[in-house]
């Protein structure tokens, strides 16, 4: 194709391969190649340092996925400990209000049966004191009617002696009188004779003696009414002291029971107060315990969150990450293509069997066979490989 000019034998001859192969490539603009090649190596330059930066962020996330995913056992491992603590906590609490609800009920329970013994107790006492009252009033009033008979008896008694008294005070006037007359003066006054008025006087003597006699009687009568009185008396005064001591002792008792139902009523209202306070306490810590919200529910929730965008992150890195390395197969595929071993070396192969043949017959023509050109595209290597160089 340039054989055919003047001088280009000479010309042919005095190139070296190198110009040669220089001269082919302009000719199959194989510039534009290189061109191509060296945008192609600068591309894949530009996507291998994206895809180090890419797979930079993509470890990285990686690196924070897995300490959010451990962050997040920790976070279930101490909530679940939290909802544990919190079970025994309300398992606690309501063992406590259970105590307290049975102890409250077994402290009116034994105030009630307390209370009933303390109350019968004081009506047996008030009974007792009833009837010792009712005792002591017969007693008092057998007493006074044995004082009512002994002043009755006595009394007859007295009336029977003021009666031989006043007979006596007679007697003593008419012997008095008697005793100062004598003979005819006593006979002129009474009516009597001498005779008459010693025997008159005899009689009334005798008969005062008689009158002494049971004057003597009458009293001996009266104290031995007032001792039989007193005799009757002893065993009921006796039974009235015995009474008295009795009640005495039963308002003692009565005042005890009083105290001791004071006592309980106060105790149990004390100890009530404080179970019940005790109880009030217990169940509002419940509540509290119960509207407890676990401070990592928060943190799962934001964990969950983190993770979340981690996994879309490392999935868009992943996306980005594969259409780099596609992009990458078909910039390396071409950066090979348009090197000297790819579409240059193919068109040179391709060209090299016309130029063999052509130039044989050029050769034939110029130099009638004595000169032979032959153009090799490949080297045969000592190892027996082939390598790609354009030689002459």
């Amino acid at each position: 194709f340039r054989a055919m000019m003047p001088g280009a034998g000479i010309r042919a001859a005095e190139m070296t391969d190198k110009a040669i192969k220089d001269l082919l490539e302009g000719l199959l603009q194989t510039d534009l190649l290189a061109k191509a090649q060296a945008v192609a190596k600068g591309r894949l330059k530009e996507l291998e340092l994206k895809e180090t930066l890419n797979n930079q962020e993509l470890s990285i996330a990686n690196r924070d996925i897995l300490a959010q995913k451990e962050l997040r056992l920790t976070y279930k491992s101490k909530h679940l400990s939290f909802e544990d603590t919190t079970r025994e906590a309300v398992k606690l609490a309501e063992t406590k209000i259970q105590a307290l609800v049975t102890e409250e009920t077994q402290v009116l329970k034994d105030i009630e049966d307390s209370s009933d013994k303390l109350i019968k107790d004081k009506d047996s006492i008030l009974e007792s004191i009833k009837r010792t009252d009712e005792l002591t009033a017969i007693i008092k009033e057998q007493l006074l009617t044995l004082a009512d008979e002994c002043n009755a008896e006595v009394a007859k008694l007295e009336n029977v002696r003021l009666s031989y008294k006043a007979k006596s005070k007679n007697n003593q006037t008419a012997i008095a009188s008697l005793s100062h007359t004598t003979g005819e003066r006593a006979h002129r006054k009474h009516g009597i004779t001498g005779e008459y008025k010693d025997k008159v006087l005899h009689d009334l003597l005798g008969d005062e003696d008689k009158n002494a006699k049971m004057d003597t009687m009458i009293i001996s009568k009266q104290k031995d009414a007032c001792l039989r009185l007193e005799e009757k008396r002893k065993p009921l005064r006796d039974s009235e002291s015995l009474n008295s001591s009795k009640k005495d002792s039963l308002q003692k008792m009565l005042r005890e029971v009083d105290l001791a139902i004071a006592n309980a009523e106060y105790m149990v209202k004390t100890k009530l107060t404080f179970i019940r306070a005790n109880l009030e306490t217990a169940k509002n810590n419940l509540e509290s315990i119960k509207v407890q919200t676990s401070p990592f529910d928060s943190l799962l929730v934001s964990n969950k969150e983190d993770i979340k965008k981690l996994k879309k992150k490392i999935q868009e890195l992943n996306e980005v990450a594969t259409e780099i390395a596609v992009q990458k197969e078909k910039l390396a595929f071409w950066v090979d293509g348009f090197s000297a071993h790819g579409i240059r070396s193919y068109m040179l192969k391709q060209v090299a069997p016309i130029l063999n043949d052509r130039a044989a017959v050029y050769c034939k023509l110029l130099t009638d066979g004595e000169m032979t050109i032959v153009f090799q595209t490949e080297k045969e290597l000592k190892n027996g490989n082939v390598k790609e160089d354009f030689n002459i």
